[in-house]
């Protein structure tokens, strides 16, 4: 799919994003480019695509490429193909063609890896770094994936999701419910911690009013401090609406909206870095029943935020038992 087609675009008018579509290889390094001849839309104005999807692979000899899926009848009847370098108006594709024999005890590695949103400049680099520096990559896509395993890993754990029975069922069962439990609801970002700088910015637009009225308080804190002592400051604070939404602050990231990963319905993401700088995203957002019902678990993890769970729940339901559509850090859409 190329860069620049939403899913509604995608599910209402899919034939004619594929008359927009161009699937180019750059030979030299067997970077596939997958784009949008121009951004579709339903306007009399120009629309460049300036970004595009790639696909690039290591790890094989002697391969060639297709870029579509016309050649493959040809294949399974074991007739010879032959490579794709430009496809116009299809639905695009990304097959390596490739010999070779394994034999006894011994393995073959390759890597297909894909990469989102690249620009002209970025496609360039990335071409260029692909060719002749194999075992490099090779490492760091391996460092990397070692990396994002872990750091999943560290996330459950703190969800206290890691149990080592004689089940292993169980506990690969224990471990996935605790995963989509943090998916949902979000785990915190490193225990009791709080961030000055992201508990100013929450503030600020939670309550412009009372982000100004406190601005000698909050230029006070600590760089870092933990949810211990602010509620230790909060004790000689009057104004209530600053009390309010300090309790209710709750350093949460790795959520998502919606139900279970398994429901192909379910459209959702999870805001882990900025686009812009790499900066770490502390957000969570979720269905009012769902979010509560997945901190009610969490909050074993962490006592100590009981409170802020409790306050964020009660501030934001009306007298009469009405409660919010959506919860968000940024505050509530009914």
């Amino acid at each position: 799919m190329p860069y620049g087609v939403s899913p509604d675009l995608q599910t209402s008018t899919s034939n004619l994003v594929d008359a927009y579509k161009r699937s180019e290889l750059i030979k030299e390094s067997g970077l596939g480019i997958f784009a949008l001849s121009a951004i579709i839309v339903d306007k009399a104005e120009p629309s460049e695509a300036l970004k595009a999807n790639v696909v690039w692979s290591i790890g094989l000899e002697n391969k060639s490429y297709l870029l579509s899926s016309f050649q493959l009848e040809k294949f399974r009847k074991l007739e010879q193909i032959h490579e794709e370098v430009d496809i116009k108006g299809e639905k695009g594709a990304y097959f390596i063609h490739s010999n070779f024999v394994i034999t006894a005890q011994t393995s073959k590695e390759w890597f297909t890896v894909a990469n989102v949103n690249q620009g002209h400049s970025q496609v360039v680099e990335l071409s260029q770094l692909i060719q002749g520096n194999e075992e490099q990559l090779k490492t760091k896509l391996n460092n990397d994936i070692d990396r994002g395993s872990k750091t999943l890993i560290q996330l459950v754990a703190s969800a206290d999701g890691l149990q080592s029975t004689n089940d292993v069922l169980k506990d690969a069962r224990h471990f996935s419910n605790t995963l989509f439990n943090i998916m949902r609801g979000g785990i915190f970002d490193n225990n009791y911690i709080i961030e000055k700088a992201d508990f100013s910015n929450y503030l600020k637009n939670a309550s412009r009013a009372v982000a100004s009225n406190n601005a000698i308080f909050i230029e006070a804190l600590p760089e870092v401090f933990d949810v211990n002592k602010l509620n230790s400051l909060l004790g000689a604070i009057s104004d209530p609406d600053l009390k309010r939404l300090a309790k209710e602050y709750l350093p949460l990231k790795f959520s998502r909206r919606h139900g279970d990963p398994s429901r192909p319905w379910n459209k959702f993401s999870i805001n882990t870095n900025s686009e812009i700088d790499g900066s770490k995203i502390l957000d969570y957002e979720g269905n009012w029943r769902d979010i509560f019902q997945n901190w009610e678990a969490l909050v074993h993890s962490y006592p100590k935020f009981v409170e802020g769970m409790i306050s964020k729940f009660l501030n934001a339901t009306t007298i009469d038992g009405y409660n919010p559509y959506r919860v968000t850090k940024g505050g509530f859409d009914w």
